[in-house]
């Protein structure tokens, strides 16, 4: 989150205070409206901290169906703003203390849209 002091809800315009809506996951407190997380956010709240154990990612997107120089541009600028090589990562975690394999989706990558990977 960019440091804001104060957040407007999505859904009801209520102003949320900054810390009470990252403490809430991004759920308004008033209208109970859940707003978007990307991947860190969604990790920190599902796994038990510091087990994540990144999988395939030196896997990057390819253009095999030939969508053109304009689809890897395209795929330049996500992977920039987003800071991840696709929509989908997987990993190894823990939790409550139990082993998982899980993926998480992030809609900043292309709205979470799959591409090669």
């Amino acid at each position: 989150m960019k440091n804001n002091l104060w957040i407007k809800c999505q859904n009801c315009s209520s102003p949320i205070f900054g810390k009470i809506f990252e403490e809430n996951f991004k759920v308004c407190d008033k209208c109970n409206y859940h707003h978007k997380l990307n991947f860190n956010e969604r990790l920190k709240l599902l796994i038990d901290p510091k087990t994540f154990q990144e999988i395939d990612k030196d896997i990057s997107p390819l253009d095999p169906l030939n969508f053109g120089e304009d689809y890897l541009e395209k795929l330049k600028k996500d992977q920039e703003k987003s800071n991840l090589k696709d929509a989908l990562i997987t990993g190894l975690a823990l939790i409550g203390n139990h082993p998982v394999i899980l993926g998480i989706m992030d809609f900043n990558f292309r709205g979470g849209s799959m591409g090669s990977v």
